[in-house]
């Protein structure tokens, strides 16, 4: 190149015909394919796999993805399209997909007679499409809206091996489908105000400010109301130290906010307080209370409505020794916290409204 650096340019003064822009979708990526199966005792074959395409116009206005999964029955058949539009002042986003979940266990019982051994899957099928839409007010808000509809069903397969305990082999083999519990028909919409004018560093927010204040509406076979309010600070008064705070409040509230089909919200995840995860109590701090399985303090960390407040000074390592921002090769943080969590629910009210659930602090 150096010796020619018009090699292979067109000539001088030439100019290419122009083509007018068409916004047609062109393939940007395959995911990689997979498959796979297993043989069983008896001849039971278990195949599984699935692939994924991604598409897009060339200004990146427009996409569409794609994906197909299958497993070993009709139910594990799955698949998803999303498509995103960007072209205008408002983006916005549909898809639509059909997504099995399923978690399997065994379970073994040894009779005098024989060995039964119980291969069991439980499984969840969400039918499911979904709208959304970003409208940007200025260059720090925006107004979000979304809907979906959702048809959930749940059953379990359970397969029954019987053997021979002295020569182990086969002796009997049924299967069947059990349905767990009644189908859910449920229509979702939310609306969210959304601010963000923070300026992030190498491991997150310098200063700035965040918030999101959220309602939603479920309505269906549970009928109840969503409301967030999510509030984040971060100040450097001095470099290059920060100091970061976050109130949050998310809760259900209304005829089914307590429904026993809704999962709990667990405030014990690090991103709300350190030092409550699931593996960090002693089975001295769950003495036994009455029923298998009970557990005071884990019990007092769900609830169908949460409150947390954190507050967190941190730098980097190398700035504190230099007194600028600098992060070096290897960005590292020194910080402390403080975090204050409470959950609660329509039965039970915190402490402070004449009820049992206390604030946990770290």
């Amino acid at each position: 190149f150096l010796a020619d650096a018009s090699g292979g340019l067109p000539a001088a003064g030439t100019i290419a015909d122009a083509e007018p822009y068409r916004r047609t979708l062109g393939l940007d990526e395959i995911g990689q394919p997979s498959v796979q199966g297993t043989i069983y005792q008896g001849g039971f074959t278990y195949l599984q796999g699935g692939m994924s395409a991604s598409f897009s116009d060339m200004l990146g206005d427009r996409s569409l993805g794609i994906g197909a999964q299958f497993g070993g029955t009709l139910e594990d058949i799955g698949g998803g399209l999303v498509y995103v539009n960007r072209r205008h002042r408002v983006n916005w986003a549909a898809s639509v997909g059909v997504s099995p979940y399923a978690i399997g266990y065994l379970t073994r019982q040894d009779n005098p007679t024989d060995i039964t051994v119980r291969e069991v899957v439980e499984r969840q099928v969400c039918r499911c499409a979904e709208a959304a839409a970003s409208f940007p007010l200025n260059a720090t808000t925006r107004l979000e809206v979304s809907g979906a509809a959702q048809s959930l069903t749940f059953s379990r397969d359970v397969r029954t091996s019987v053997y021979d305990p002295l020569s182990l082999v086969r002796t009997g083999l049924t299967t069947e489908r059990i349905k767990t519990a009644d189908p859910l028909s449920l229509g979702l919409a939310s609306a969210a105000l959304v601010r963000d004018s923070t300026f992030f560093g190498a491991t997150g927010p310098l200063y700035g400010s965040r918030s999101r204040i959220e309602v939603g509406r479920s309505s269906g076979s549970l009928e109840y109301n969503t409301l967030l309010l999510d509030w984040r600070r971060y100040l450097m008064p001095f470099r290059p130290v920060t100091f970061a705070i976050r109130a949050l409040h998310y809760g259900r509230y209304g005829l089914d906010s307590d429904s026993e089909r809704l999962i709990g919200l667990y405030t014990g995840y690090q991103e709300f307080i350190h030092g409550y995860g699931v593996g960090s109590f002693r089975p001295a701090e769950c003495p036994a209370s009455g029923g298998v399985g009970d557990c005071g303090i884990f019990e007092s960390l769900i609830g169908s409505r949460i409150a947390v407040v954190n507050v967190e000074v941190r730098a980097p390592l190398k700035g504190l020794l230099t007194g600028e921002l600098e992060y070096g090769r290897l960005p590292i943080d020194v910080a402390a916290f403080f975090d204050s969590r409470l959950a609660w629910s329509a039965a039970e009210s915190p402490t402070f409204a004449g009820g049992s659930r206390r604030v946990v602090r770290s």
